[in-house]
């Protein structure tokens, strides 16, 4: 649901006014207008003469679960989008080391860090590939140590 997840109209017929109760403000018969603004919403006319209202997220979030190995994510990265955050959870206890790159075995994203046993480790990124093209990521480590990572990586729209 959007912001405005309560909207009911006061049950007169033609021009009634609308109260937005979870936003504490009332719209009076001289409204003749509501603009919702912004990215991802969509407002059709239903066949009950209803509008509805759509707002979607531009994010995208990516859930990998049980990794034990090196895992190449091919196109991974939508061109126009961030590498925001990744999460990584180790799940059998056993600490590893890991690497990120944008190529099979690359460390320039992230390099070298622990991750301990049975325990979880957000990174947070501002890393813009490609306007363009879409970009490959590798999550990688020299020794895997029989640890297993549940991994969830955010990616967000960039917009100038």
């Amino acid at each position: 649901m959007g912001k405005y997840s309560n909207i009911v109209s006061n049950g007169i017929s033609g021009g009634s006014a609308l109260n937005i109760n979870d936003e504490g403000v009332s719209i009076d018969g001289s409204v003749t207008k509501i603009n919702f603004i912004g990215p991802g919403i969509n407002a059709v006319e239903n066949e009950d003469h209803e509008i509805d209202v759509t707002v979607t997220s531009d994010i995208h979030v990516h859930t990998y679960s049980t990794i034990t190995s090196d895992m190449l994510l091919t196109d991974n990265i939508p061109a126009g989008y961030a590498l925001t955050s990744i999460l990584f959870e180790e799940t059998v206890g056993n600490n590893i080391t890991i690497n990120i790159g944008s190529t099979n075995g690359g460390t320039e994203i992230l390099y070298n860090e622990t991750l301990t046993a049975s325990s979880s480790k957000l990174f947070i990124f501002n890393r813009f590939f490609s306007s363009s093209t879409t970009q490959t990521i590798d999550i990688n480590s020299s020794d895997w140590n029989s640890a297993s990572l549940n991994i969830t990586i955010k990616l967000s729209p960039v917009t100038v």
